[in-house]
């Protein structure tokens, strides 16, 4: 699991494939990070952090019909052949609270705990070139400029598992 330090806030994003196929092939995640404000560097301030994760099926239009059926499971474990299920899991940075957990879909998230981190879990069923999204906004007081997630590699070597953001801020000084 990824560790959060005095620099870094670190979220743990996974995704299984939910079906017992092997459509995750077909999914393409995009993660993406932002704090709410930078602050003063080096002054620990309150503020939040905002995980935003786009899941993306790149299936043809046709796959229920067109991949074998060893690639769709052909609906054994309840799922329509074609679809994309995902479950994901996102770990939330060690010492946040979460504030608020929103699914495009409506998809509601369960929420447990693990090694001392809250974890959220939630499930999508894709369509061929659907897009679901998830956005998950975290709080606490820190310093830390950094922040990064770190996600279940995919079969697209283009889709880093690593996305991460950064705070410039800029520090004021009065001109006289």
């Amino acid at each position: 699991m990824p560790v959060t330090d005095d620099d870094t806030a670190r979220f743990g994003v996974y995704f299984s494939d939910a079906a017992g196929s092997k459509m995750s092939y077909y999914l393409k995640p995009d993660v993406s990070l932002g704090w709410s404000e930078c602050g003063t560097p080096g002054q620990a301030a309150t503020r939040q952090l905002t995980l935003t994760v786009n899941l993306t099926s790149s299936a043809p239009a046709d796959a229920a019909t067109s991949l074998p059926l060893y690639v769709t499971a052909n609906g054994l474990f309840g799922i329509a052949p074609g679809i994309v299920a995902v479950t994901g899991n996102v770990y939330l940075p060690q010492g946040y609270t979460l504030v608020s957990a929103q699914a495009s879909s409506g998809a509601s998230f369960t929420s447990a705990g693990l090694q001392g981190r809250e974890v959220l879990s939630y499930g999508v069923n894709l369509q061929p070139g659907q897009t679901d999204s998830i956005s998950v906004v975290v709080e606490t007081t820190s310093a830390a400029p950094d922040a990064e997630a770190i996600m279940t590699p995919t079969a697209d070597q283009s889709i880093s598992p690593v996305a991460a953001t950064t705070c410039e801020s800029v520090a004021t000084a009065t001109l006289r």
